[in-house]
């Protein structure tokens, strides 16, 4: 046996188990929670400032197989929002806003998907129910990024004397450790 391919059995060999453990993450029921997961929002404020926020709490699932993100579902707990500005937090807490006393949650629920790209989902938001469709990738450092884009408007999230202060479009990422 020459030398070379010597090596490359010798490679094979211990490539091939590593292989399969990045390929079984990319077939698996994924448990969201905070400590894997991070949901994130962004919205322009007076037209130019970038307003950041994510959520804290939340729970779900998702059924990725062969790389694609089959199926799940999400809960994100409303009253977690934060901003890191208290004033923000307390007026999108408000009855005037997201109203987490009457809507405490926020859900979504993934349709059947075969797409290796997009998935649509049923968004729950203050009352409301509309499809989204959220854009996804697994980059090779097994971290799943989901985007999209929503339109305060559709989902009835009018901000009274603040509304055109603020807009329409935000846009959500999402990020998981699978």
């Amino acid at each position: 046996m020459n030398f070379s391919l010597h090596i490359t059995i010798i490679l094979l060999v211990y490539t091939l188990p590593r292989v399969e453990v990045q390929e079984s993450r990319l077939s698996s029921t994924i448990q969201l929670n905070s400590g894997n997961t991070q949901i994130e929002f962004s919205a322009k404020h007076f037209g130019v400032l970038k307003v950041d926020g994510t959520f804290k709490n939340f729970s779900g699932q998702l059924e990725i197989k062969n790389g694609i993100l089959k199926s799940g579902s999400l809960i994100i707990e409303v009253a977690s929002i934060t901003t890191d500005s208290k004033s923000r937090d307390r007026s999108l807490k408000t009855k005037d806003f997201l109203n987490p006393e009457s809507f405490p949650h926020i859900n979504l629920s993934f349709e059947k998907n075969t797409n290796p790209a997009v998935v649509r989902v049923t968004a729950y938001i203050k009352g409301v129910t509309r499809t989204l469709e959220l854009h996804y990738e697994i980059n090779k450092s097994n971290k799943l990024k989901v985007s999209c884009t929503i339109s305060r408007k559709n989902f009835d999230l009018d901000f009274g004397s603040m509304d055109d202060l603020v807009s329409d479009d935000v846009i959500v990422l999402g990020f998981v450790d699978l």
